[in-house]
Order: C-alpha cells, then sequence, then structure tokens
C-alpha cells in the first residue's frame, strides 16, 4: 500500500532540517518524526535506499524469550502492500530494483537498491515493505513452527553460544534461553505489538545515497512516508512490564560439549565523550593482545561494547592474563597503533558508500561515533584509564563448555536492574 499524505505538497515547507552534518551529507525530519539523510552523488547511478529501525526498550518486552527473532522472521517473510511475500518480491524484481532485510545490534534494517530513473518506485517499495500489517496467524505459526525446528536441530554447545552471545546485546539484563516451549507462547498480539512499537518514524531513519538531490529526496520522503504515524501502535495494547523474565545467576555458564571452551565475555559501555572515543580505539586494539585465545569485539544495543575471548584455556587461565593485562596497561607505541587503525577503518569506509551510509543513519538514531578530533585528543592516560574500567574480571560473563549441565553463581549477588 503506497502511503499519501493529505495536502502534501502544502507541508514541504514545515520540514525541518534538524542535523548538523558533515559536508556532503544532508539532513531532515518530516512532521511525523522520520529522519532522512541524504548522501547526494549524481556520479552514481544506483540509488540505495536504507531504513533503519531502532529496537523497543527492553522492560517494555513481553516476557517469553524469543519476541525479536521471530518477530525479525515475520518482518523478513510476510507480505507488504497487500500482496503476498512472493508477489511483493516479484514486482521488486520487475522493476530491477533489489530488497534486502537484516538486523544489526541496533534494530532491523531494510535495504533497496536499484536505477535512479525508478526513485518513484523505489521510495514506494520501501515505504510498503516498513509499513506492513499483520494480520495472519497462519504465516507467523508457519515461521514459529521453522524457528522451532531450528533451534531443536542444534547441538546443546550451540544453543548455549547462541544465547550467550545474544545476551550481551543487553548485558545488564537476565538471561533467558529461547526453547521451543517458550515460542509456543508467542501469538499474533506479541508480535504485533513488538512491530508496531518498534517501526514508528520517531525511531527510525531513512538514509538515501546516489542520484537524487535535496528536493527531489524531501518530496518522495514525504509523499510516501508522510503519513506514516503511530495510530496503528497507539491502539495496541501496551505490553506489561511489570513482570521481568527470571534472571539465571551469572556470570559463569556450563553446558555439556564434546570438547572443553571456554567463551569470557566483557562488556562495556562508556560514560563520556573521552572515554567513548578511547573505547572505540581499544575496540580496535585489544582483539590484538589476546595471546590465549581467538578475540573479538561484539557492539551490541545502547552502545554496548563487548570484548569476547574463545580459548580451550580454563577460566583462570583467561582472567590472569587479562588482569596482567589490565596491571601492566599500554604504551604510547599501542595508542599510535590504535589510532593508525582507526584511520585506516574510516579510509576504507569512505571508499565504500554502503559503509558511509550505514554509518549516517546510526549517527542519526544514537548520536555520531567519535570524530577526527576526539580521536586525535585521546592521550595515553585516558588509553589506560578505560582499558582499566573495561577489564573489570570479576564482572566477566563465561561460558564453559564441557562441564557438568548447571549455571553456577559467583559469592557475590546476581546482578539484576
Amino acid at each position: 500500500m503506497k502511503l499519501f499524505m493529505a495536502a502534501g505538497w502544502t507541508i514541504l515547507a514545515s520540514v525541518i532540517p534538524v542535523f548538523a552534518q558533515p559536508s556532503g551529507i544532508q539532513s531532515f525530519q518530516l512532521p511525523n518524526g522520520l529522519r532522512v539523510v541524504l548522501l547526494e552523488n549524481h556520479e552514481r547511478s544506483l540509488l540505495r535506499l536504507q531504513l533503519m529501525a531502532t529496537w523497543i526498550p527492553w522492560p517494555q518486552l513481553k516476557a517469553q524469550a524469543g519476541v525479536i527473532p521471530l518477530s525479525v522472521r515475520v518482518l523478513e517473510h510476510c507480505g507488504a502492500g497487500g500482496r503476498s511475500h512472493a508477489a511483493f518480491c516479484r514486482d521488486i524484481e520487475e522493476r530491477g530494483l533489489r530488497l534486502r532485510f537484516s538486523t544489526t545490534a541496533d534494530g532491523p534494517v531494510w535495504t533497496l537498491q536499484g536505477s535512479s530513473t525508478e526513485a518513484e518506485a523505489a521510495f514506494a517499495f520501501m515505504a510498503d515493505a516498513t509499513a506492513r500489517t499483520l494480520s495472519d496467524e497462519g504465516g507467523i505459526e508457519a515461521q514459529r513452527m521453522r524457528f522451532g525446528q531450528e533451534i531443536d536441530d542444534r547441538s546443546t554447545p550451540e544453543n548455549a553460544r547462541i544465547t550467550f552471545l545474544s545476551a550481551l546485546d543487553h548485558p545488564d539484563q537476565p538471561i533467558q534461553a529461547i526453547t521451543t516451549r517458550g515460542l509456543s507462547k508467542i501469538f499474533l498480539e506479541d508480535v504485533q505489538i513488538f512491530i508496531h512499537e518498534t517501526l514508528r518514524p520517531p525511531r527510525a531513519v531513512l538514509a538515501i545515497s546516489g542520484d537524487v538531490g535535496l528536493a527531489q529526496a524531501r518530496q518522495l520522503a514525504l509523499l510516501n512516508f508522510g503519513a506514516w504515524g503511530d495510530a496503528e501502535a497507539k491502539a495496541m495494547k501496551t505490553p506489561d512490564s511489570a513482570s521481568q523474565p527470571p534472571a539465571l545467576p551469572w556470570p559463569i555458564m556450563t553446558a555439556p560439549a564434546d570438547e572443553r571452551e571456554t567463551l569470557l565475555a566483557l562488556p562495556f559501555r562508556s560514560a563520556d565523550g573521552s572515554s567513548r572515543a578511547a573505547a572505540v580505539l581499544l575496540g580496535l586494539l585489544l582483539p590484538r593482545k589476546i595471546k590465549s585465545g581467538t578475540a573479538w569485539i561484539q557492539a551490541g544495543a545502547d552502545r554496548w561494547i563487548s570484548l569476547v575471548v574463545s580459548s580451550g584455556d580454563p577460566v583462570p587461565t583467561l582472567q590472569k592474563e587479562l588482569q596482567s593485562l589490565k596491571e601492566a596497561g599500554l604504551d604510547s607505541k599501542d595508542l599510535e597503533q590504535s589510532k593508525l587503525l582507526w584511520r585506516a577503518q574510516n579510509q576504507a569506509r569512505g571508499s565504500h558508500p554502503e559503509r558511509l551510509q550505514l554509518k549516517a543513519a546510526i549517527d542519526a538514531l544514537l548520536g555520531p561515533e567519535p570524530g577526527q578530533e576526539e580521536i586525535k585528543e585521546v592521550g595515553l592516560a585516558a588509553f589506560n584509564a578505560t582499558l582499566r574500567a573495561w577489564l573489570k574480571i570479576d564482572e566477566a560473563r563465561i561460558l564453559r563448555l564441557g562441564g557438568e549441565t548447571q549455571t553456577s553463581t559467583p559469592k557475590r549477588e546476581a546482578r539484576s536492574k
């Protein structure tokens, strides 16, 4: 269903620029709250639309684990504009367009690509894809059955890893595993509530890049997305956030496996601009400093950053290495190396319009990442202070595979918020 706004042409004047953007990025906001960023490039015939929506706050979710992944599957496979999923995809392909749905730690993302001569159709299809009316219980049932089958087919260690790593997106929340029994308690209304609460203009950013000017982008955004509002969301019943899922004790979880493996994660969220820039630099450097296993950085929702180490070594060995790193600190060469890595990453991003477009959308939703001046101002003292704040060894989340099936609790009380 293509979206129109009554008297849309008279409201164009009320589209208000709201963000001070770097050169080459223009931004404006529709009256309904939808933010739009434009990377104008008339030398690139490809038109790319990307709509990113943030997840609703965790406490507002239904108590059942699995609401988010099941809703994501429904969004990916359901129809749009009164057409089935297959018919909708066929209509897009017939016009030389491509629509891809994916998810990030910050929320769902729709990306549509095609020729800039199809700008009107591209905007209309993107509006259709993100304004879906979910009324088919059968479609949800099909996805629930497939999801349940996938869970049953996974081995116990793989399920343990999935539960452990997915919980890092919200490290201050309880862990609850997804089970087929839990999925059976999620119904159409639960999915509708989640989708309607998530897909609202104030929670979304439409990023546009390619051969389209600012005036045309404003016109098409208002014409197709101007009527997108929260009327349907207000009509939905608000979830009861009084009851939270029961918290499993943490940080140590164990699961049976043929081979012993330890996953240790240290989630971190910076509190101010200085530590935020230092955290970005540390995120590039820390995986290179871990010697006892494979280490990587996992970004979570709300700007959480987790250092995850996977190793065959026992927990005390990993803790000892991290403690030594924390006590010894980093030197000026480490700081300079991290800044070189940051500059290389930004140069690579600049050569890929897709990465630049995604960054612009995330910046508009969650605030800008540290810029060149912030990175440049990070000194060794702030670098090591942030390292010590990140490496809180006694608060590490730990998954131990190859042990008995149980969950153990450290001497301190299980954390809950």
